[in-house]
């Protein structure tokens, strides 16, 4: 923190070393070695609080859980009652208009 201003920045750096290896063709191994040697730069200058290493691959694959779970979760409830939170009316439309879908 910066003692006249109060003022403490933090940044974040997101390397796409690991998302694009594959692409690439460059070893996995050696694209999580740079991550990680850029992690131990922050540490070894004293700059590992204000500077953070993200792997853009984690922060995907994070994203993607929870879409899966919530989707997964969606789907269940969807299978019991498939007019869960419609109006009497708006399920009357759902299930008519599923039910003359491909009769035209």
């Amino acid at each position: 923190m910066n003692a006249r201003t109060g003022v403490h920045l933090k940044f974040k750096i997101i390397s796409d070393a690991t998302f694009y290896a594959g692409i690439f063709g460059d070893p996995m191994d050696a694209a999580k070695q740079y991550i990680r040697d850029l992690r131990r730069l922050t540490i070894k200058h004293g700059i590992d609080k204000e500077i953070e290493i993200l792997d853009k691959s984690n922060i995907i694959g994070e994203v993607l859980t929870k879409y899966d779970q919530e989707l997964r979760a969606h789907l269940k409830t969807n299978r019991h009652n498939p007019s869960v939170g419609l109006t009497d009316k708006e399920a009357s439309k759902f299930v008519a208009g599923v039910g003359s879908y491909g009769q035209h």
